[in-house]
């Protein structure tokens, strides 16, 4: 599904502004985050299983938009930010996985309560930081560094 989103749903968002089509992968994702593990506790097994595996595909749909998006906008600034942006991509991976490993351990019983809270405090903090992403990303793009680079791509674009 990832890279369905990133084809499919780069041209879906395609005529919107840099922050709509952001928003637009990231708010879903919210509530997604928010739901999985509420579905996956306190549904019935099969319906538990195919929602989750739904909230997943489009959870994956998603990021692979919102990847296409930000490395689209990453190409107009050029290797100034590319190279950031690779090092931040890293990181956030490494993040999730000790932001993770946090959580197993805060609730180190192998008991299935122990596995929920610690899904639940992993989804929480999750939807926090993209809630961060979505109130300091609108900052980032309006800044005056980053609207004279889409201005320059945009003049380039015309003389093509």
């Amino acid at each position: 599904m990832f890279i369905v989103g990133n084809v499919l749903g780069l041209q879906l968002i395609r005529g919107y502004p840099y922050i709509t089509q952001i928003m637009i992968a990231l708010v879903p994702q919210i509530a997604i985050l928010i739901t999985l593990p509420l579905v996956v506790e306190y549904a019935d097994e099969s319906t538990a299983w195919f929602v989750a595996i739904s909230l997943i595909l489009i959870l994956g749909f998603l990021i692979g938009t919102l990847k296409g998006v930000i490395f689209g906008l990453a190409g107009l600034v050029g290797p100034l930010l590319v190279g950031s942006l690779l090092v931040g991509i890293a990181l956030s991976g490494s993040m999730v996985a000790t932001i993770r490993l946090i959580c197993f351990f805060v609730f180190p019983n192998k008991d299935h309560v122990s596995r929920y809270h610690s899904s639940l405090l992993y989804y929480s903090i999750t939807v926090f930081l993209i809630v961060v992403a979505c109130i300091t990303i609108p900052f980032f793009i309006n800044s005056y560094f980053m609207q004279w680079h889409i201005e320059r791509a945009r003049i380039d674009q015309a003389r093509k």
